[in-house]
């Protein structure tokens, strides 16, 4: 997937809808009433730690435990069991890239790029 994709999907997640409109057809409206006149205009969540916190907080517990799964195994950590601080230091310190990644993952809207 590529970083607009990826922004696109986890965008969705969070609640903000595709709206086509007259004279706009790229305009995005949030379930809570915001517009935004193009996609560009979304939250950055690939690059931005509070965006990508804010997706994270929709999260139910198990959600959270396999985002938090997923991540750790991008990161290289050795299981989900007992962590020594480096692995929990690795999971903490990800990027918003990572965190958009395992997101992806684990809410199954992750595609791989084709060759």
């Amino acid at each position: 997937m590529n970083s607009g994709q990826q922004r696109i999907r986890i965008a969705e997640f969070c609640g903000w809808i595709h709206v086509p409109q007259a004279g706009n057809p790229n305009c995005w409206k949030h379930k809570d009433g915001r517009r935004v006149r193009t996609y560009h205009d979304l939250p950055d969540y690939l690059n931005d730690l509070n965006a990508i916190r804010q997706a994270e907080e929709k999260f139910d517990d198990i959600l959270g435990e396999e985002f938090i799964q997923c991540l750790a195994g991008m990161m290289g950590c050795d299981g989900i069991g007992i962590w020594s601080y480096k692995d929990a230091f690795r999971v903490a310190h990800a990027t918003a890239a990572q965190r958009s990644e395992a997101l992806l993952k684990v809410t199954g809207a992750w595609e791989e790029e084709e060759e």
